[in-house]
């Protein structure tokens, strides 16, 4: 059902649909849509000085993305115009003579400092360690 609800409402009839809803209502259906996701996320779940609003903002904003073992989630040099929070899974970056820097899992965000110092470059490259590995990427340019 949660599959078809996201296909649906694609590309901001969502907002328009939860903007005219009661509060609590809207605060109900993100719960169930996205709780565990929050959950999960130490960037969304553990700083109790960000309000509801810009948790539901900042996770509406965002895109699953699966990869399996060994897929390249971003190389060296690309742009930074994104990040990612972890779901599930292992993230690796890896240095340019392909030794592994560090592992990242569930709960931990990767790109978010090259995204926002705005167009920067990827300094390493990053890819998924498990399978699956599943990451909810943000935009930048959606952020604005």
């Amino acid at each position: 059902m949660l599959n078809n609800y996201r296909i649906i409402f694609e590309a901001g009839e969502e907002e328009n649909l939860l903007s005219e809803l009661p509060e609590d209502l809207k605060t109900s259906i993100m719960i169930k849509a996205f709780g565990k996701v929050v959950e999960r996320i130490i960037f969304l779940s553990e700083n109790e000085q960000k309000s509801q609003e810009f948790v539901w903002a900042t996770i509406s904003l965002a895109k699953e993305r699966k990869y399996v073992q060994n897929e390249v989630i971003y190389q060296k040099d690309d742009v930074g115009d994104s990040f990612y929070m972890i779901y599930e899974g292992i993230v690796t970056l890896q240095a340019p003579n392909e030794i592994p820097i560090i592992n990242y899992k569930h709960g931990n965000l990767v790109g978010d400092s090259e995204a926002y110092l705005e167009k920067q470059t990827r300094d390493c490259k990053a890819y998924a360690s498990a399978n699956p590995t599943i990451l909810y990427q943000i935009m930048m340019k959606d952020m604005e």
